[in-house]
């Protein structure tokens, strides 16, 4: 099973993801979640096109469409025009990109690729992190903390925008999805009845490259740019699965390199609040002896790391000032239930 997305209105898009697949055992999901967003239909358009060419020699187009096309929706008037048997129409509350994750416009192509019991534990993490937000305590609120920090960094620190960088591949997406939620929720310019919205200008998501690429646009910019570092402890290296195309020797490389990671995860922390004089040795001192160990994996401040022309061959050019506000998430594994 395989699950392609089709976002962009480029019709060289719809072509590159059926260019390998069948029309056969190809099942069409068109997502509409407001009105005015022809380009998606469009794009279903030209899905459907392929399908019955694919399919319409022996067949009645409705038959085919029933089988292999279905409609989710938040517009009333489109739902109106389509088949219900082909369609579903999504409560209110889950009309806006932000929420539709857990609605059958995310749960039923999941469903189809991952299997129900994968889809069962993200619902079940969705749940735990609803009821930690209702039960637990401000003090020990991950969202109503993480809140906090976004705020003092905008407010007080006037952080340019903040930087999110992934130190799990898995993660790789978070910085995008984390994007398109606060354009969603913080971008609306009026409300449901039409008159003009609160307005709000939250800092800008960055995407930070995966494991701290563009890290030295923080350490050394004139600009103030909160970071916002996220990390599994676990490796997915170290699976059942992937244990058995690695072999032990290969997963026990495959620990000790997450481990090295991990090392580097936290250095960036280090440097990006207490900075560096450039040197190896200056650099320890000026951090101490507790995050030397760190220092030797982080590829940014790494004199054996290979450099780019424009890096320069001086040491002394990897400076960074420090003061600068960063926020490290951590959890324990990434699996259906984190995500």
């Amino acid at each position: 099973r395989r699950l392609r997305f089709v976002p962009s209105v480029d019709p060289a898009a719809a072509v590159e993801a059926i260019s390998d697949l069948k029309p056969g055992s190809t099942y069409v999901i068109t997502i509409v979640g407001a009105r005015g967003d022809e380009e998606t239909l469009q794009a279903s358009q030209t899905l459907k096109r392929w399908l019955l060419a694919g399919l319409g020699s022996n067949r009645k187009e409705d038959q085919i469409l029933d089988r292999h096309m279905l409609l989710v929706t938040g517009d009333e008037r489109l739902a109106r025009t389509t088949k219900s048997e082909c369609t579903f129409l999504m409560p209110e509350y889950a009309r806006c990109e932000a929420f539709t994750t857990f609605t059958a416009a995310a749960l039923v192509p999941l469903s189809i690729v991952f299997g129900w019991n994968i889809v069962e534990r993200i619902l079940a993490g969705a749940h735990d992190m609803d009821a930690h937000f209702i039960e637990t305590n401000p003090r020990h609120n991950l969202p109503v903390l993480l809140a906090l920090v976004d705020f003092w960094n905008d407010a007080f620190l006037s952080s340019s925008g903040k930087l999110v960088t992934p130190f799990t591949d898995a993660f790789s997406s978070y910085a995008t999805f984390l994007a398109a939620v606060q354009a969603q929720t913080c971008g609306q310019g009026a409300g449901k009845s039409g008159a003009p919205a609160a307005r709000s200008a939250p800092a800008m998501i960055i995407d930070g490259g995966k494991f701290g690429n563009y890290d030295r646009v923080v350490y050394q910019s004139g600009r103030s740019f909160a970071s916002e570092l996220i990390l599994a402890m676990e490796t997915q290296a170290a699976s059942p699965a992937a244990s058995k195309c690695l072999g032990a020797e290969g997963t026990e490389d495959a620990i000790a390199a997450h481990d090295d990671l991990v090392c580097s995860f936290f250095a960036h922390a280090d440097v990006l609040a207490l900075g560096s004089t450039g040197s190896r040795e200056e650099q320890g001192n000026a951090l101490g002896s507790s995050t030397s160990l760190g220092l030797s994996s982080s590829p940014s401040f790494d004199a054996a790391s290979p450099r780019s022309p424009l890096d320069g061959s001086n040491e002394n050019e990897d400076t960074a000032d420090g003061n600068r506000p960063s926020t490290l998430m951590i959890c324990g594994a990434c699996d259906a239930f984190t995500c």
